[in-house]
């Protein structure tokens, strides 16, 4: 330890020197990117101080040249050796391009000052007051010529694409053609070793930047070991505080089960009181645990970087199984921390739910025959345990029920449904059974990719979460991938899962699994109807008629020969997985809405069609009783004209027989009694004929009216009939 402690001293001195040299180097300006606002890729270059850019911009720029050189260059030397020749070889070019376009330029200029004087002297013989004579001037046709001559050939020498004006000697496109064959074979060498010394730079600073950054890192993580060593008091107290309560949750359950045994001696009120004391025990015990787990982590990372001895000096840890099983062997736990309930959505009594530490999970047991399968199982799941994959569920952690390892439990999460409660007890969309199967077929990938075999690919072993996102859940690691897929599952509605390989003997494949997908993809959306499977082992599809979207992709993955059934790649280029559902959703929805629409304005129309025909009805109806009560009333006028019309008859007829009487009283003298009781009966006798004779006219009134009993029945039928 002694040792390792100055070599860490003498390591961390190094990374601090390194640090401080590779900091002071300008790595980060190099890399800094200051590009100008406008111009070509050459302003580019000479304006910017990133490697990349400039990089970038020469390859732009000469990028015919470097296509040219390319295999040319391949064979030569490296560039750093050839790198100061091309650029004495382009020193060299530039210096006598620059002497042959100085002497052109010479001859140009004194061309031009011949010129000009001979202009001078032209102004000054067109001059009226002049004093003194002035030289003849010569012909000036010869000086032009000369001109142009001079400044074409330096236009033609000095611009690429320029054209003469004037007639050069032919020489000079000889002597150009030279020269650019020169400029070429110059400008390639130096611009080819350029980029290569750019790319070396470029690699330079990447690697160092990397280099920085790790060994930054590492220093970060020695500087604390530097002068002290880890702090294992906390791991220590929450190992003592486990076995406490470990201790109280013993006895508790003790007494638990003594009041099982005897209910007449203990009230509810104790049993109540003693189960809420086993609740804040065994939430206290797994929150110790998980302060446990995270601690160990720590530690374990330490030993394995930093303090190796760790796992001798503290053998209570376990660091060595921790690192050994991926931190997932967990000895010194058991069953009794967990509240534990058989799991509604399976009739397995080996799988049971939980809590831990307030998450749902799972536990499942397997049950241990020999030292063999054990290390079997450990080791398959230990490897299951290392598979980075997001849609897959991962083991938590396994606890052995003793030392002897009869038994080995795993804690997985819980999620809350499975594909077959998914498809039954809620209505997923179609996006939401896209979603599902893109995550399942994420999963196989990955899984394939890494060279393992599901095996056990069906509707309970697909897991659903809230948000309607798959995960892959665990397959059973005491059996290879072709004993768990000759275990075989069956739907409620005749679906079968094992692939006809399985069934004629071969060993399961990554074809099995895809087999599997299909008919999971079938049944999640075709739940109800009832299947049959054909001969050769796969489903019959003739019964159904299958959504376009589904029918190439469900045929391809339940095929008979393994060939022939897709892998995970092409499963996620099918059509099926890169439609837009949900826009199709919402075209569907749009359409729904449209039919609702016209239904409704339909049923709009057919309500105000009956309510204008009751309208009508109820008019004719009041009119019909209307036109009933004038016949009424008309009815009870005339009958009321007849009665008075009667009752002046009977009034003028006793007047009259009053009358009468009294003539006859007069001629017979005194009435007798005789006389006054035959009057009276005879006036009797008149009323008697009046009111029959009145009572008659209103029954045959009454036959001629109508009744109003009679018009309601009339009225009724009339509605019945329309």
């Amino acid at each position: 330890m002694v040792a390792r402690n100055e070599a860490r001293q003498e390591t961390f001195q190094a990374i601090t020197s390194f640090l401080s040299k590779t900091k002071s180097l300008p790595l980060v300006d190099r890399q800094e990117k200051v590009k100008p606002t406008s111009g070509p890729p050459l302003a580019l270059l000479y304006h910017s101080e990133d490697v990349s850019i400039a990089l970038e911009c020469l390859e732009a720029e000469y990028f015919d040249l470097l296509a040219a050189d390319k295999d040319a260059t391949a064979a030569k030397e490296d560039s750093s050796q050839i790198a100061d020749a091309c650029i004495q070889e382009y020193t060299q070019w530039k210096t006598d391009k620059c002497s042959y376009l100085s002497s052109i330029r010479t001859t140009t200029d004194n061309t031009l000052t011949l010129w000009t004087s001979l202009l001078a002297k032209l102004l000054l013989s067109f001059g009226l007051d002049r004093d003194e004579d002035v030289e003849p001037v010569e012909s000036t046709d010869e000086l032009i010529e000369t001109l142009m001559v001079a400044i074409d050939t330096e236009l033609y020498m000095s611009q690429k694409s320029y054209t003469p004006v004037v007639k050069l000697d032919p020489s000079l496109l000889q002597t150009k053609q030279q020269k650019e064959t020169i400029k070429a074979g110059v400008l390639t060498k130096t611009v080819c070793c350029l980029t290569k010394e750019l790319r070396r730079e470029l690699a330079s600073i990447e690697t160092l930047t990397e280099l920085y950054n790790h060994h930054e890192q590492l220093g970060k993580e020695l500087e604390p070991w530097m002068n002290s060593k880890p702090d294992v008091s906390e791991m220590q107290t929450v190992q003592k505080d486990i076995k406490g309560l470990r201790s109280r949750l013993r006895h508790k359950l003790a007494d638990k089960h003594d009041m099982d045994e005897a209910p007449e001696l203990c009230d509810e009120k104790n049993k109540e009181s003693l189960n809420d004391e086993l609740g804040q025990i065994r939430s206290g015990l797994q929150e110790a645990y998980a302060t446990e787990d995270k601690l160990l982590v720590g530690l374990a990372g330490l030993t394995k970087r930093h303090f190796p001895e760790l796992a001798l000096l503290h053998p209570t840890f376990r660091i060595k199984d921790y690192l050994e099983t991926n931190g997932l062997l967990k000895h010194g736990r058991d069953l009794q921390q967990f509240d534990l309930q058989p799991l509604p959505s399976t009739k397995s009594s080996i799988v049971k739910s939980g809590q831990f530490n307030g998450q749902n999970i799972v536990i499942k047991s397997y049950n241990i025959s020999s030292e063999d399968m054990r290390t079997v199982l450990l080791h398959n799941a230990i490897a299951y345990s290392k598979l980075d994959i997001d849609r897959l569920l991962h083991i938590q952690l396994i606890i052995p029920t003793s030392e002897l390892s009869d038994q080995l439990h795993f804690q997985l999460p819980q999620l809350p449904l499975n594909l077959v409660r998914t498809v039954k007890e809620t209505t997923p969309t179609a996006l939401h059974l896209q979603t599902i199967f893109k995550d399942i077929v994420t999963g196989l990938k990955a899984l394939h990719g890494l060279d393992v075999i599901h095996g056990a690919l069906h509707p309970e072993n697909i897991l659903v979460t809230e948000d309607m996102h798959a995960m892959l859940a665990d397959y059973d690691f005491s059996k290879t991938p072709t004993e768990r897929a000759q275990q075989g599952y069956k739907t409620d509605n005749g679906l079968h899962f094992t692939a006809p390989e399985i069934n004629c003997g071969l060993e399961a494949h990554v074809a099995s699994d895809m087999f599997a997908l299909g008919v999971s993809l079938l049944f999640a959306h075709y739940p109800e109807t009832a299947f049959t499977m054909q001969p050769d082992g796969t489903p019959d599809l003739t019964a159904i008629t299958i959504k376009p979207e589904l029918r190439d992709i469900i045929k391809k993955l339940i095929s008979y020969g393994q060939g022939k059934r897709p892998h995970s790649p092409a499963v996620l280029a099918s059509e099926y997985l890169k439609m837009d559902i949900q826009k199709l959703e919402e075209e569907e929805q749009k359409r729904k809405e449209e039919e609702q629409r016209i239904k409704d304005e339909e049923e709009k129309k057919r309500e105000e069609e009956e309510q204008r025909k009751k309208e009508e009805l109820q008019k004719k109806i009041e009119e019909e009783e209307r036109k009933q009560q004038e016949e009424e009333q008309k009815c009870r006028e005339e009958q009321e004209r007849k009665e008075a019309e009667q009752t002046v008859k009977i009034e003028e007829q006793e007047v009259s027989v009053k009358e009468e009487k009294n003539t006859e009283d007069d001629d017979d003298g005194p009435p007798a009694l005789e006389t006054e009781e035959g009057a009276e009966e005879e006036e009797v006798d008149i009323n008697q004929n009046m009111e029959a004779e009145i009572k008659k006219e209103k029954e045959e009134d009454s036959e001629q009216t109508p009744s109003v009993n009679d018009d309601e029945t009339m009225s009724q039928g009339v509605e019945s009939s329309l």
